[in-house]
């Protein structure tokens, strides 16, 4: 008899855009240069342009800019340059509340693997340290299938148990997107087989993640990033089979 565990494969995707690879930014500067060649003006190129010319008219004709600018009824409130001055400082203050936090590693060499918030453009996945049997070890969070219950049914109740009501989870399909099986020995001797199924889902881009309810706490629980689920991971066959789903893109 198989014993049958459902469990989830919890995501929570990236935040911001990853940085590119030398190769992605050639093909990107290629790209950006034939769209530069063969496009027309922007409307926001174009109202730059007329600002330049009508102030060059200006200083040609002896006129003070500024004062004229005041008094003309017709012409804009923002200049063009004023408006990408403006986007300027709204981008820069974006970066300063999101910090460093999002391409740096400060949160891993300090150990702060236990929220959410770190690696912002990467995707992160949800590891758990849980009992079964007499191991305790790292994995994907699972429960086992008992009576009548669906792998669906268990995962929505294991959801339910795990996250709070602001992680917003959301499951994906009712199939399974990978599978892991292993044998043990009973105290008796016996041979048991166990079989876990895992189903996709995504958390909240936004939740911090750092009221995941695991006994232990933080010291329980940590998201992980595909290249770090070696450092909990001791079950290389284990390893591998959730390598096979757990994929950056």
């Amino acid at each position: 008899m198989w014993k049958i565990f459902a469990g989830l494969c919890v995501r929570r995707p990236a935040v911001v855009s990853p940085e590119l690879s030398p190769f992605q930014r050639r093909v990107q500067d290629l790209l950006t240069e034939m769209e530069l060649e063969k496009s027309h003006l922007s409307a926001h190129e174009v109202r730059h342009r007329n600002d330049l010319e009508r102030m060059a008219q200006m200083l040609k004709d002896g006129h003070d800019v500024k004062a004229t600018h005041k008094s003309e009824a017709s012409s804009s409130l923002l200049t063009a340059k004023d408006m990408e001055i403006t986007w300027k400082a709204f981008e820069n203050e974006f970066w300063e509340q999101i910090g460093d936090v999002g391409v740096s590693d400060k949160s891993t060499k300090e150990g702060l693997t236990a929220t959410a918030w770190r690696k912002l453009d990467r995707s992160l996945v949800l590891v758990t340290r849980q009992r079964l049997g007499k191991c305790l070890d790292w994995g994907l969070p699972v429960l086992e299938v008992t009576g009548d219950d669906t792998l669906r049914s268990v995962v929505e109740h294991l959801a339910q148990e795990l996250l709070p009501p602001e992680a917003r989870c959301t499951i994906v399909g009712n199939a399974p997107i990978g599978m892991h099986k292993y044998f043990y020995r009973t105290e008796d001797g016996k041979k048991q087989g166990v079989q876990m199924y895992f189903l996709n889902a995504y958390v909240d881009k936004l939740w911090h993640g750092e009221n995941v309810n695991v006994d232990g706490k933080s010291e329980s629980f940590a998201w992980s990033t595909v290249d770090e689920l070696s450092n909990y991971l001791t079950d290389r066959s284990f390893l591998k089979r959730i390598r096979t789903f757990v994929v950056d893109y």
